[in-house]
């Protein structure tokens, strides 16, 4: 499940995923809530912290493009900090980094607001 870290003064959200059960692989549910969780504030600034999700299923990145561009639309912006080395090489060959920038680390993704 998505937990709502903290709100900096410039009103980034940093949603960190951490699996409801010790060896929970979700993908699919992740993205699903995820999903929920942007629609009540499309235009915000968000940082997704998804160094827990060790895959994405094809699913899982169809879900994830709706939510980049629901945001996109709503003029706000979005942010991946830790990905996984798979998460972040399938994004790359998807060339999904062009629409969601992908960062190291959370500090990484803040700054890239500025």
């Amino acid at each position: 499940m998505w937990h709502n870290e903290s709100e900096d003064k410039s009103g980034i959200q940093l949603l960190v995923w951490t699996p409801a059960k010790q060896k929970e692989i979700l993908p699919d549910r992740a993205m699903q809530e995820l999903d929920q969780l942007i629609q009540v504030r499309p235009s915000g600034m968000w940082i997704l912290d998804v160094g827990a999700i060790p895959i994405l299923s094809s699913n899982a990145i169809a879900q994830l493009i709706g939510v980049v561009r629901r945001v996109s639309l709503a003029n706000g912006r979005i942010a991946l900090a830790n990905p996984a080395p798979a998460v972040a090489t399938v994004l790359k060959m998807t060339r999904l980094t062009k629409l969601l920038p992908m960062f190291d680390t959370v500090a990484a993704a803040r700054s890239s607001f500025a």
